[in-house]
């Protein structure tokens, strides 16, 4: 604190080297951390895609619709 008022902080997204860096100093396996990692990645990736693929059908059937609402306009 300065003057009774917080330090202001700057916030970065976790890298993998300051991961592995925080644990060789701990004394965790570096290895371990890595295929941790590399699994959340693949679980994220695998959530993300699922999610855009429940996304897609909504949005056609929406297309079409607008579509159709367009023609009956004109």
């Amino acid at each position: 604190m300065i003057s009774g008022m917080p330090r202001p902080v700057k916030k970065l997204a976790a890298e993998m080297e300051m991961l592995v860096r925080q644990s060789l100093a701990d004394g965790q396996p570096a290895n371990e951390i890595k295929q941790l990692l590399q699994k959340h990645a693949n679980e994220a990736s695998y959530v993300l895609q699922i999610e855009v693929g429940d996304e897609e059908y909504p949005a056609e059937k929406q297309s079409e619709m607008l579509k159709a609402k367009y023609m009956e306009v004109e």
